[in-house]
């Protein structure tokens, strides 16, 4: 049984999937939990919830993420994230949490299982996942693809209302530093 079961029976069958090479494998063993690098041996970079989530490939993030976080050691790495920009990190043996709405940055857990366990949860789901609102936006945009995201025009930060009709799709990198800009200053 793979520690994936319930979050593949909760958000659907991988899709749009980029195969992560052997190499890359290698590179993030020991810096990322293995049930982890298992997952993306065997799928691959994928999205489920037809877009809700992604598993991402970390450097492609690295430079938005450091503008949001300035570690003493080490470097978080982005391993997933939502359609509407929300990041789920690795660093320091823990998952984190970055909501880039509001700049908040929260410990999850040290458990991967138990993350991907959490995310099932329909509190999550509806709260962070933001997953009603995903389904408007959906219906109205189609899903985001692998280098895009949700955003709320005007951003939440400058007082967006944050409803379904103030949603857009927009390319990812460049939103989440562009709401570094105005969450952090």
């Amino acid at each position: 049984m793979s520690h994936f079961d319930n979050f593949e029976r909760t958000y659907g069958p991988p899709v749009s999937c980029e195969k992560v090479d052997a190499d890359t494998i290698r590179a993030y063993q020991g810096l990322l939990p293995e049930e982890l690098l298992d997952h993306w041996q065997q799928v691959g970079w994928c999205a489920y919830g037809e877009g809700l989530l992604w598993f991402v490939n970390p450097q492609q993030l690295e430079d938005p993420v450091d503008d949001w976080l300035q570690t003493e050691s080490g470097r978080p790495l982005v391993f997933l994230r939502t359609a509407f920009a929300h990041l789920y990190l690795w660093y320091d043996g823990y998952v984190y949490s970055l909501d880039v709405q509001t700049g908040s940055l929260s410990q999850v857990t040290e458990d991967i299982k138990l993350f991907f366990s959490i995310l099932c949860g329909e509190k999550i789901q509806e709260k962070i996942l933001r997953l009603q609102l995903y389904r408007e936006a959906m219906q109205r945009l189609g899903p985001p693809s692998q280098d895009e995201c949700y955003a709320f025009v005007p951003a939440l930060p400058l007082g967006g209302p944050g409803t379904a009709d103030t949603v857009q799709r927009v390319k990812l990198r460049e939103h989440l530093a562009i709401l570094a800009q105005l969450v952090l200053g």
